[in-house]
Order: structure tokens, then sequence, then C-alpha cells
């Protein structure tokens, strides 16, 4: 088994470590960035299997990191949670717009991060595709 990956774009030190622990404790790989244009260079190295994205961000914010990210046929396929203390008047409906699958308001839980994520992409683990043909058959 293999274990998903997640990138993590918070700049709030704490926050990240909080999210970062529960997730891994969780068996999630979990790489950690703190600015959008950090998130977009990972994102096209690495291809997680979801991206966690805070909207405040330095460089360049979530919102605009994702419409990049959504541009690229590369990482377009990628879902983007956006996180944000921000959550009013029309936060929903501009990270819709922008190509995010949800956002959760901060403050939050860890396992409201948890859950969102399992909706996304499942449980941690997936088995690992092997090269050995299969002759059940």
């Amino acid at each position: 088994m293999q274990a998903k990956t997640i990138l993590l774009v918070e700049d709030q030190i704490d926050f990240s470590a909080v999210q970062r622990a529960n997730l891994e404790r969780h068996g999630y790989h979990v790489l950690a960035v703190e600015d959008g244009l950090e998130a977009v260079r990972y994102a096209r190295e690495h291809h997680p299997h979801v991206i966690l994205m805070d909207l405040s961000l330095p460089s360049l914010d979530g919102l605009s990191a994702t419409r990049e990210l959504k541009r690229d046929p590369e990482t377009s396929a990628i879902p983007v949670i956006l996180l944000t203390a921000h959550a009013y008047g029309s936060v929903g409906r501009r990270a819709r717009e922008a190509g995010c699958a949800s956002f959760i308001p901060k403050p939050c839980e860890p396992r409201r991060v948890l859950e969102e994520v399992r909706e996304l992409i499942g449980p941690a683990e997936e088995p690992v595709q092997t090269a050995i043909p299969d002759n059940r058959g």
C-alpha cells in the first residue's frame, strides 16, 4: 500500500503543524509549503492527490494559485480545498469559480479537515500498482 499525498499550503505555522500531524496520524503523506508560488511549484512537481489551500498567503493568494493550477492540464484535476478565516459574503462563490472543490471556514477542527479530505480522495492508503499481469481469467 502507498500513502496518498496531500499538499498543505498554510502560512500560519501552528495551524499547519496541527493539521499536518492529524493527517499524518491517519496515514497520509503531507507536504507543507507557506506561500502560493511554492504551492504551484510543488503541485506541478509532486502531483498530490489533494491540496489544502489557505486563502491569505504571501506572494500569491490561494484563489490565484488555484486558478493557476486549474489552467495547467497537468494539475487541473487535483482537487483543492480552500481554508479561510474570511468565510463571509462571496468567498464560497469565488472559491468555486476559481476551481476549488470545497472550502472550510477557519478556525476548524482537524477532524473536519480529515473528513473533507476523505470525502474527496478516500482513505490514506491505496493499492500499489504492479507490472505483473493478472491471469485469472
